[in-house]
C-alpha cells in the first residue's frame, strides 16, 4: 500500500500537458515518464473528433477564371468498386461532389494554382 501510495504521490508532483482539441492519440513523438521535453517540441499526433476532409488539386492557369470560391463541383474518380467488372468498364469509376472551400491567388511551385474543395 505505501508503494502505490509513493507512485501516486510522485505522479501527483508531475506536469499535466492538455491538447488543444479534442481527439485520438495517433502517434506519440515523446514517451516516458521524466523524458525532457522543449518549448513547441511535437509530443503526439492527434487525430481530431470531427474530420473535415479535402480535396487539394492544381488548376492550371487557363482553367482558373472557371473556378470561384462556394461554387459547387463534381469529382470523377477511377477506381470504384475496388473490384472492376470485366465486360464493363464504365462501373470502374465513381463520383462524389464538394464545394470549392479556397482558391490561391498565388502560382505554386508547379505553375498550378491550388484549390482546396
Amino acid at each position: 500500500m505505501e508503494n502505490l501510495y509513493a507512485n501516486y504521490d510522485y505522479r501527483n508532483q508531475l506536469y499535466y500537458v492538455t491538447a488543444p482539441q479534442d481527439g485520438q492519440i495517433a502517434k506519440a513523438r515523446k514517451a516516458g515518464i521524466g523524458e525532457m521535453v522543449k518549448e513547441g517540441d511535437m509530443l503526439v499526433e492527434i487525430i481530431p473528433d470531427k474530420i473535415k476532409y479535402a480535396v487539394e488539386m492544381f488548376v492550371s492557369p487557363m482553367d482558373l477564371p472557371l473556378i470561384s470560391k462556394g461554387q459547387k463541383v463534381r469529382f470523377i474518380f477511377d477506381g470504384f468498386p475496388v473490384i472492376v467488372f470485366s465486360g464493363w468498364p464504365q462501373a470502374s469509376y465513381g463520383t462524389f461532389g464538394g464545394v470549392v472551400y479556397a482558391v490561391e491567388k498565388s502560382v505554386s511551385s508547379n505553375g498550378k494554382f491550388r484549390v482546396l474543395v
